[in-house]
């Protein structure tokens, strides 16, 4: 991102965005994003306003406030379970979670527990940027259910959407995701 940057540096920022959007490459538009977290943009760059569903929407907007990083610490946890055994393992992954991860300063936020009804895609845009970490909680369901794309976690999916685009963006260098396999 940094290259490209470089090469359409005479260009104004917002010619730039509006390339990107048109391009619809959220993935450049996410290393935006980094790059003003690691303080490599000498001013923010403002809110991105899709022109399309598809287009970044306020989920990534740089000034809002609900992106402040010293305000609290989030493990988004992504889980999908279709039987009675499988939830029972997950409960316990969560109560254990939610104990140790508070003595670190982290919260906890269930995927479950989201609004997706308002806008899936803000809502898992948003609850995936906030989160430090993103442990997966792999079952036999959710495996099956991400790999058919099933509607039923429409959420589920598309936070591994977005986790395979972070992790093709950082050169396969994975940083914030934990996967727990039930036996």
């Amino acid at each position: 991102m940094e290259a490209v940057l470089r090469k359409c540096s005479d260009l104004p920022a917002k010619d730039l965005i509006k390339a990107l959007q048109s391009c619809k490459r959220v993935d450049l538009l996410y290393s935006l994003r980094k790059l003003q977290r690691l303080g490599k943009m000498e001013k923010p760059v403002g809110r991105f306003v899709g022109l399309h569903s598809a287009s970044i929407s306020t989920a990534f907007s740089l000034n809002d406030r609900s992106f402040d990083p010293s305000k609290e610490k989030y493990i988004l946890v992504v889980h999908y379970e279709d039987s009675p055994e499988e939830t029972r393992n997950f409960k316990w992954l969560r109560k254990n979670l939610r104990q140790h991860a508070s003595h670190q300063g982290f919260r906890i936020l269930d995927i479950a527990e989201l609004d997706i009804d308002a806008n899936l895609t803000s809502t898992v845009e948003d609850a995936f940027i906030r989160a430090h970490q993103i442990v997966v909680s792999f079952t036999p369901s959710h495996i099956e259910a991400v790999k058919s794309r099933s509607t039923a976690c429409r959420s589920v999916v598309y936070v591994h959407d977005l986790m395979n685009q972070e992790f093709f963006t950082m050169n396969s260098v994975n940083k914030r995701f934990r996967a727990v396999i039930f036996d």
